[in-house]
């Protein structure tokens, strides 16, 4: 039992769906395995999720294996009371092509709450990455002087995950806009935006989906109930 009136649970979000639906999903469990964090307040009587990861792709998981434990169901789950520790052992990852298959990976987790200071240096970081990866595609040497200048303020140089990240942003320059896959820009494009009337960079949709992106993960950082609905509008139609 807790010592206080939070309980807190990790689980991947196809485990919360009703059994019967679980059934009829077979084959798209591996779509549906996702990673999400909920607490549970029992003063309340209700649960509010404070972490949520959509990706699926395998490749993704590949880059991240050291990082969070992959999508998950059945595994197990314990919580050391005394040194505040949450551990996670196991569980099946959902592959279509491989149903029977057991994890057998081990991790530990401690919730840390990060200060206001962390979360305002980790939203700049984003938004002026994305404004350079816009200036990368119409003018490489305002984007090369924004690099140096405003870019380079917002990154935790004590970080050496931010760093070496800064560090390979330059390649972008040397990118065709097509290959410029950042996304994370703070506005939706507007026609006085000078990034839409450069030359060479009319492409709308683009400038709407990198902005649409970074817009959803800003609002990691804000509390589910003042945020947009997240989730598949197909995942409420009956079966």
């Amino acid at each position: 039992m807790y010592k206080d009136k939070l309980r807190v649970d990790l689980r991947a979000r196809y485990s919360t769906g009703s059994h019967k639906g679980l059934s009829k999903d077979k084959e798209k469990r591996e779509e549906n395995v996702r990673n999400s964090f909920w607490v549970y307040d029992i003063s309340q009587n209700k649960w509010s999720c404070i972490y949520r990861n959509e990706q699926t792709g395998e490749t993704y998981w590949n880059k991240m294996q050291h990082v969070e434990p992959c999508p998950r169901y059945a595994h197990q789950l314990v919580y050391d009371d005394t040194k505040k520790v949450h551990y996670l052992f196991g569980g099946n990852p959902g592959k279509t092509y491989l149903p029977k298959m057991r994890l057998d990976d081990f991790w530990s987790l401690r919730l840390c709450r990060p200060s206001t200071e962390q979360l305002f240096q980790t939203c700049v970081l984003l938004i002026r990455k994305h404004r350079f990866s816009e200036l990368a595609r119409s003018n490489s040497v305002e984007a090369l002087k924004y690099l140096q200048t405003e870019l380079y303020s917002a990154v935790d140089h004590g970080n050496p995950s931010q760093v070496q990240e800064f560090q390979a942003l330059a390649t972008t320059l040397f990118q065709s806009p097509e290959d410029c896959t950042m996304t994370h820009t703070p506005l939706l494009p507007s026609e006085d935006d000078p990034s839409l009337k450069a030359e060479g960079s009319n492409d709308l949709g683009w400038v709407h989906s990198s902005r649409s992106q970074l817009f959803d993960q800003l609002t990691q950082f804000v509390p589910e109930h003042m945020t947009q609905p997240r989730g598949n509008l197909v995942d409420l139609i009956p079966y």
